[in-house]
């Protein structure tokens, strides 16, 4: 069986980014190692720090969505709770007032 023709990655959107002169030499360095152009080697680093990104906030939101909403459960009847006990508090501490005209 044959093996597949690679699939050609089209790169025709650009940025530019400034970097200090030691990164240049350092990335050149590191490129030249892979036996590709420094540019492409950014290209990927870049592509790879992006897709690690979106994979750790999308796993921080499931995170928070979770955490969040079993906490702010627990907050509800904690509050439920309290709003039960002072209200209740409150009406048994007050003494009744006379109603207007009365003394």
């Amino acid at each position: 069986m044959a093996n597949p023709a690679p699939t050609r990655i089209i790169r025709d959107a650009s940025i530019r980014v400034k970097v200090q002169p030691e990164t240049k030499t350092r990335l050149e360095r590191i490129a030249h190692l892979y036996g590709v152009p420094p540019a492409t080697l950014a290209s990927l680093w870049i592509g790879q720090s992006l897709a690690q990104n979106e994979r750790n906030l999308n796993i921080a939101s499931k995170i928070a969505d979770t955490v969040g909403g079993e906490v702010g459960e627990a907050i509800r009847q904690q509050m439920s709770m309290m709003s039960e006990l002072f209200g209740q508090g409150r009406q048994e501490a007050q003494p009744s007032q006379p109603a207007v005209g009365e003394s």
